[in-house]
């Protein structure tokens, strides 16, 4: 188990064996740049966070009996995405990019698990967002309420602060950068620190 950061945990396995014996799928996940600039003219938005993302998404049942996993003398198998598999975010990206493809590019951008709905106003948004949750919904997709923003003039997106025209490095990534306190020899000696979510 894994802890996330709103202090939930993530069950994880080590798929490497199936990973490298996995053929890698091709379906594009969006550059953040040309996300950045679908949104730099939007005036309102709203982030809508999928609960558990993956596991709203039932496995192909041919594929399930390959992620067997032995837990206290028993055997399991997901019967659901799970975190890990080489293959979940393009698949993930590739259905909820279909899910709402009628409004991708017009008023709904998709990252994965992270969906940005955008407007120039509120009439405008307050359509917009009804159009994605209605569709998410008839599909069978939960939305986690706790993650989402609504009704917002700026919004925070993939590491990102947008609106009013600007993207902008959120101060608390910045202050943590400032206060990092480098690894001295010996003592930390080669550990690395991952600052790409930063």
């Amino acid at each position: 188990l894994v802890s996330k950061p709103d202090g939930s945990k993530r069950f994880c396995i080590d798929f490497c064996q199936l990973n490298d014996n996995t053929i890698k799928q091709n379906f594009p996940i969006p550059h953040t740049q040309d996300l950045y600039n679908s949104l730099k003219e939007a005036k309102i938005f709203s982030k809508i966070y999928l609960e558990a993302a993956y596991h709203q998404v039932r496995m192909n049942a041919l594929d399930e009996e390959k992620t067997g996993l032995i837990a206290q003398d028993r055997c399991y198998q997901w019967k659901v995405l799970p975190f890990g598999l080489k293959n979940v975010p393009f698949t993930f990206q590739k259905i909820v990019q279909n899910v709402l493809k009628e409004f991708m590019s017009q008023f709904v951008l998709v990252y994965i698990d992270d969906i940005c709905v955008y407007s120039d106003n509120e009439e405008q948004y307050l359509r917009h967002l009804r159009c994605v949750l209605q569709r998410l919904t008839e599909v069978g997709f939960f939305v986690n309420l706790k993650k989402c923003q609504f009704l917002k003039s700026e919004v925070s997106f993939l590491g990102f602060r947008i609106g009013n025209g600007k993207m902008s490095i959120p101060q608390q990534q910045i202050r943590e950068v400032i206060d990092f306190e480098n690894p001295k020899i010996g003592q930390n000696y080669g550990h690395s620190t991952d600052l790409s979510a930063v």
